[in-house]
């Protein structure tokens, strides 16, 4: 999922890499609505909340929002810049490293939403949340040249409605192309709709341990490439 370039990505490590990553990602957006009232795996609802609060004069809420649409663009912003910087160690090292910040995030809100006492605090982890999603969705952007984004379903449900359409045009030539993009779109649809309702059914049951959940599996995508990486260097060179 990590180990390959743009230019060397398959199919297969394509639809493993959006699997994974829109079931975090489904995750993320449920526990974090649950933890801190707010949706954190994108920025399309905080823009008019923006601009709400500042048609009130809400300028405290206002300020707090502005600081999360931030926290993703920064997010995004160290993802690619962390890549760009490490790229002459590998595609695999210059891939996990921004996963690896993004692990760190995750299980260190985990272990702060302990403590949580106030409107604050929820507004910090809100921020720390947004700020992980903006690297994951960069992160994964990056990775396939653009053509996958994980951490929300409206450009999905744009790209899946224009392909739907296509392939059920009269006159259309169902290319396999046209087919993989719709698999693909379908798969980020059904993990990520998986994500959401387990990281919801968790973090009812566990509170904030469910975050320790999502770092697993953010984990579990380093482990699977390092192993891959390992296997064939074992195998003999043909």
């Amino acid at each position: 999922m990590l180990h390959q370039s743009q230019s060397e990505r398959t199919k297969k490590n394509n639809l493993l890499l959006a699997a994974s990553t829109a079931l975090t990602a489904g995750m993320t957006n449920v526990t974090g609505a649950m933890a801190c009232y707010s949706f954190t795996s994108n920025v399309t609802g905080h823009a008019a909340a923006f601009a709400q609060h500042m048609l009130k004069g809400n300028w405290f809420e206002m300020l707090t929002v502005f600081v999360w649409i931030f926290s993703f663009l920064f997010g995004a912003f160290i993802s690619h810049f962390l890549i760009r910087s490490f790229e002459y160690k590998g595609a695999y090292f210059a891939h996990s490293v921004p996963v690896i910040l993004e692990i760190i995030l995750i299980t260190g809100i985990g272990v702060y939403g302990m403590h949580i006492a106030d409107e604050v605090e929820t507004a910090i982890l809100a921020m720390a949340l947004l700020f992980s999603m903006g690297i994951q969705n960069s992160t994964v952007s990056t990775i396939t040249g653009g053509s996958i984004k994980t951490s929300h379903l409206t450009g999905l449900f744009t790209d899946l409605g224009g392909e739907l359409s296509e392939w059920f045009h009269p006159k259309t030539e169902r290319t396999n192309l046209l087919k993989n993009k719709l698999h693909l779109r379908g798969t980020i649809l059904v993990f990520y709709i998986t994500g959401a309702i387990a990281g919801g059914w968790l973090f009812l049951r566990t509170g904030f341990t469910a975050f320790y959940f999502i770092a697993f599996f953010l984990l579990m995508i380093l482990v699977y490439d390092l192993f891959k990486i390992l296997i064939s260097k074992q195998q003999p060179a043909k």
